[in-house]
């Protein structure tokens, strides 16, 4: 019994001795995990329909002095999207004045572009304008629009005017906030 004892008492021994650095190996420390987005980042989505509203100024000219106006828009649109290539249609309306004269105008226009980055479209686009009452102006535009939030973008245009059956031809700069339905 001895031996058996003193083997035993030596076991129990280093297990009483062992046990509080066991113990203190045996801690876990709760570790906060790495912050994740609620959602992975896919890029802007310019499929679908949109409105916007927005500011411009025209200078008409038929050879002399241009004449200055300047329009406050409403705007609706609808894009596919191919690839990175963006089809699109918009139609707006517009108040337009000279600050001494107003009168209103429509317009439509189709549009091609390309993604030249997922929050940044590069663009031309033909269309019509009309005058109410007045004439009738072909366009042709190139403009870019950038993505400034979840679900909007602001949308920068040159346009240059040609009027259909008479002697005015024009530039139009304008710049439309535009918020995009999913």
């Amino acid at each position: 019994m001895g031996i058996r004892f003193t083997i035993a008492s030596l076991v129990a021994a280093c297990a009483l001795a062992a046990g509080p650095a066991m113990a203190t190996d045996l801690t876990l420390e709760y570790k906060e995990p790495p912050a994740t987005p609620p959602y992975p980042y896919a890029g802007f989505d310019w499929e679908g329909f949109y409105a916007g509203v927005g500011f411009g100024s025209t200078g008409l000219t038929s050879g002399g002095p241009a004449d200055q106006e300047y329009q406050f828009q409403g705007i609706a649109g609808f894009n596919f999207l191919a690839s990175s290539v963006v089809l699109g249609a918009e139609v707006y309306a517009e108040y337009v004045t000279d600050f001494t004269d107003s009168t209103t105008a429509v317009g439509a226009e189709a549009r091609a572009g390309y993604l030249v980055t997922d929050d940044m479209l590069v663009y031309a686009a033909l269309g019509l304008h009309r005058y109410q009452p007045g004439g009738v102006y072909a366009t042709g535009s190139i403009g870019a629009e950038f993505v400034v939030g979840d679900s909007s973008t602001i949308d920068v245009k040159y346009s240059y005017l040609d009027h259909t059956n008479g002697p005015f031809w024009g530039h139009k700069l304008s710049a439309s906030w535009n918020w995009h339905f999913e």
